[in-house]
């Protein structure tokens, strides 16, 4: 077999060739000191030292990055800023032990709450007003939390953000210690701020009792490695250090270790020099600018903390922030951190050179000018939409169950998005990077929440734990029992417009007759019957072109009334002596349909428990022993009705649903939520793109009878 080679290595060359200057991480901007990797990659030979028990030259080493950021003590992470984070909460927090948690940490102290069994008391941190993101936490929200949660033992804290700005680190240590609290500072993009007093403080130098450092965001260590660091006697040392034994890899790779030494070792030496360096840069820029450019730097807004100028955060007006990043990559061979709709991030860090600064500086000169004007001297200007607004991310975050129990849960489902409001998610949702989560597993998707997310997808912002086909991963909440009423069975087979139900109906019809069963079929709507008349003019709009615009508990009614005529005409005694009815479509096909109308979740539980009372209860319908749901996308689905006759003219002109794609969408998506919320069983029709043949799906159902009958 013939393979293709270096595929990693051969496709990152071809990046490197193109993105001649790097604005992204890693801080060493691909020009840190070189050393051979493999020469130095050994194990835990004699001479050499054991991380996890360092006794020899790791530990002579740890003990200089200590005296180095002045902390009491410091150890070398291989499994990055992750590991310190999971190690740091989980030694210093037992199951059922409350910690303060601001909602914009990373996704690792999330883990780290399910791992641990740890109770999370959530914040929400003061918001950017233009660009959307967390700037700082206040002192005021700590002191609230503590009151109103006098057992928290600690606060996880991230300092500084993602973009770069800072709380008041001191002050929150401060109120903490005050009251024999620790603080954890999860400090990954703030390992250089040690070396520079252009820069805000560090956390260490604030006073906290863990700070956790990616030494390789800004300064010059291979991506991976990070440090962990303690001071004080808050936290229990040896207990967080046996979690890092427990996570991190029982094989330290020395390469790692080393690249954190000499990262640090260049930052003591150089750090100063290069730091002072761009701090001047960002701030000229920012001198020269004259408040009216399309892409404007961002100076902190004056942040009492500081502002960490390492980071280059331009806010765009009159063109995208993706637009800029794209042309900055293929104009001028800058490759920057990320972009949203209205910034864009460029990072830098120990490898960023003055004629790296000049060279984004000259670039974004360059663009500003090419932007025609008549986009920013419109009469009204437009206001940016502030996609965030409206939305508690606090209570986003709330779980509904124990996030360990959500995380281990074994009823799980794919839903789509917009179908999944009021339901419980069952993986992480976030935003990447900064990877900072907006819904955690086990808790409830909000419609705010929903539009939120839809709304980065369709800016091309990555959302970690929603797949290509916008879908997220939810908690199947236990199906309603659908108790039998009646002696025989009930079998139903359902599906959206043209998913194939009358002819799974009739070959299933046909063998359970060849079977010598008692069977009976039935369709609805029967539309050759009187009692259908209201379904008729329905359909054929003379309430409304639009299904949309007409109450589905009307338009509920008008099945019903077909239903129940039906039950008393044609197989109530049939059914009540044992017999067996098959049945296309039924009170099911409300559900699917009508309910597929209503997007807020608490007015369609209202209408499907309102529909139950209604067609059970009032009506008296029987419910069904068996729902089988024939599952065919819309996209298909639709190529398959195109030219169908309608059922009820025998003309081509379609009914008001089979004419409307958001209705058949609507009522797809419903189906989907009605399979995990009734117990339906599902019958895939589609496989690898390409509908399945109608004999294999017949056997489907039909082996699922069997099996059904044989567990009678």
């Amino acid at each position: 077999m013939e393979i293709k080679k270096s595929i990693l290595k051969n496709e990152l060359d071809k990046i490197n060739r193109h993105n001649t200057c790097r604005f992204h991480m890693p801080g060493h901007k691909g020009r840190g000191e070189a050393f051979a990797l493999y020469d130095y990659d050994i194990t835990e030979i004699p001479g050499a030292d054991n991380l996890h028990d360092a006794q020899g030259i790791i530990a002579q080493a740890q003990e200089k990055l200590a005296a180095i950021y002045q902390s009491d003590e410091a150890a070398i992470l291989v499994n990055g800023t992750t590991t310190g984070i999971h190690s740091a909460i989980l030694g210093s927090c037992s199951p059922g032990v409350q910690l303060l948690v601001p909602i914009n940490c990373h996704r690792a102290v999330f883990g780290a709450l399910g791992l641990g069994r740890i109770d999370g008391v959530f914040i929400t941190p003061e918001i950017e007003g233009q660009m959307g993101f967390a700037h700082s936490i206040s002192v005021a929200s700590v002191h609230q939390a503590l009151a109103e949660n006098p057992q928290i033992g600690g606060m996880i804290l991230t300092n500084p953000s993602y973009y770069g700005t800072t709380s008041d680190v001191r002050k929150i240590a401060e109120i903490l210690h005050d009251q024999g609290k620790f603080l954890i500072v999860d400090e990954a993009h703030g390992a250089h701020l040690r070396f520079s007093d252009k820069l805000p403080q560090d956390a260490l130098s604030a006073g906290a009792d863990v700070v956790i450092q990616s030494t390789h965001k800004i300064l010059g260590s291979l991506t991976q490695s990070s440090l962990i660091h303690f001071q004080g006697s808050l936290v229990d040392r040896q207990k967080i250090k046996s979690f890092l034994s427990l996570l991190q890899s029982s094989s330290p790779s020395y390469p790692l270790m080393i690249s954190v030494e000499e990262a640090v070792d260049a930052a003591y030496e150089k750090g100063e020099i290069i730091f002072n360096t761009i701090v001047a840069a960002h701030q000229e820029f920012c001198q020269n600018q004259n408040g009216q450019e399309p892409i404007m730097l961002y100076d902190g807004n004056g942040r009492a903390n500081g502002y960490d100028r390492s980071k280059w955060l331009f806010q765009t007006r009159g063109i995208a922030g993706t637009e800029v990043e794209a042309r900055l990559s293929a104009k001028y061979g800058i490759q920057c951190e990320m972009s949203g709709a209205n910034y864009v991030l460029a990072m830098t860090g120990m490898g960023t050179s003055g004629d790296d600064l000049a060279r984004i500086t000259q670039a974004i000169c360059d663009i500003n000018k090419s932007i025609k004007q008549d986009l920013l001297e419109e009469k009204e200007p437009k206001t940016p939409t502030h996609r965030w607004e409206g939305i508690d991310f606090s209570a986003a975050v709330q779980t509904e169950m124990p996030l360990w129990e959500a995380l281990a849960s074994e009823q799980r489902g794919k839903m789509a998005l917009d179908m999944a409001v009021g339901q419980l998610v069952g993986d992480f949702i976030i935003p990447y990077p900064p990877g900072i989560p907006v819904l955690l597993p086990g808790s409830r998707i909000s419609p705010e929440m929903a539009v939120y997310l839809n709304d980065l997808l369709d800016h091309q912002v990555a959302v970690v734990g929603i797949d290509a086909n916008r879908a997220v991963t939810i908690i199947k909440k236990e199906p309603v029992i659908m108790e039998k009423n009646h002696q025989g069975q009930l079998i139903v087979i359902e599906g959206v417009d043209g998913s194939g139900k009358q002819t799974q109906t009739q070959l299933l019809y046909d063998r359970l007759l060849k079977a010598g069963e008692k069977v009976m079929k039935i369709s609805y709507p029967r539309y050759d019957k009187q009692s259908s008349a209201m379904v008729k003019l329905y359909l054929e709009g003379a309430f409304g072109k639009d299904p949309g615009t007409i109450s589905p508990y009307i338009a509920s009614t008008f099945y019903a009334a077909d239903r129940y005529a039906s039950y008393k005409e044609d197989y109530e005694d049939f059914l009540t002596q044992g017999g067996l009815v098959l049945v296309d479509r039924y009170t099911t096909s409300n559900m699917v349909h009508q309910a597929g109308k209503i997007k807020d979740p608490e007015e369609r539980k209202r209408f499907l428990d309102w529909l139950w009372d209604f067609e059970f209860n009032l009506y008296g319908l029987p419910i069904p022993d068996r729902v089988f749901f024939l599952n065919i996308p819309p996209e298909i689905n639709q190529q398959l009705i195109k030219n169908r006759n309608n059922k009820i003219t025998g003309k081509q002109e379609k009914d008001i649903h089979e004419n409307s794609p958001e209705h058949l969408r609507d009522s797809y998506h419903s189906a989907l939520a009605l399979v995990a919320e009734y117990g339906w069983t599902e019958i895939n029709c589609v496989q690898n793109s390409q509908l399945r043949s109608i004999e294999s799906i017949h056997q489907e159902i039909w082996e699922c009878i069997k099996e059904c009958k044989s567990n009678d």
